[in-house]
């Protein structure tokens, strides 16, 4: 950002750090600059905005942003998984899956979105005692992002229930 304070990438990096350090009103500030900015920075922006929304619970200026998203660039994961996200948060499993399995099929789906989406979508799965789904998703995920901790740790969690001990320390 030293070189180039407008570096989008580099403003989506810090505003990312910053949301996951609790510093809302931080990211709230960067998102909002990009999301003034034209086509897909203006994209990464809004769902950026989502995002922080959701973090504080403000879930229906979250769904507000996903939805001038979804308009704006129909192709983009992001928001079917953030809307699937707040469904989530609210206990409304069936509406999230609906959301989580039309994200993951959406055409422009970074390895790590579609990693999130079938972690997710594992996550309920164990809740619902499905295992031979939930390791399904884990091991997707893990597929479609190797570095994607999140998916291998509740894979071994999930090994853990059924009590594959050795295979859960894999």
């Amino acid at each position: 950002l030293e070189r180039d304070p407008k570096n989008t990438e580099a403003l989506q990096l810090l505003a990312t750090i910053l949301l996951h350090s609790g510093k809302f009103e931080q990211a709230e500030q960067i998102f909002y600059g990009l999301a003034r900015r034209a086509e897909l920075e203006g994209v990464k922006g809004r769902e950026g905005l989502a995002s922080v929304y959701a973090a504080k619970g403000e879930f229906d200026r979250a769904l507000a942003q996903t939805e001038s998203v979804a308009k704006k660039a129909k192709k983009r994961a992001v928001a079917a998984r953030l809307q699937g996200d707040i469904d989530l948060a609210r206990d409304e499993v069936g509406a999230a899956l609906k959301k989580y399995r039309k994200a993951v099929k959406k055409k422009a789906v970074t390895r790590f979105e579609k990693a999130r989406i079938h972690n997710q979508m594992g996550r309920v799965a164990m809740a619902q005692e499905k295992e031979r789904k939930a390791e399904a998703h884990f091991k997707d995920a893990i597929a479609a992002d190797p570095l994607y901790l999140t998916a291998r740790y509740n894979l071994g969690v999930h090994y853990q229930t059924e009590g594959e001990w050795g295979r859960a320390l894999e």
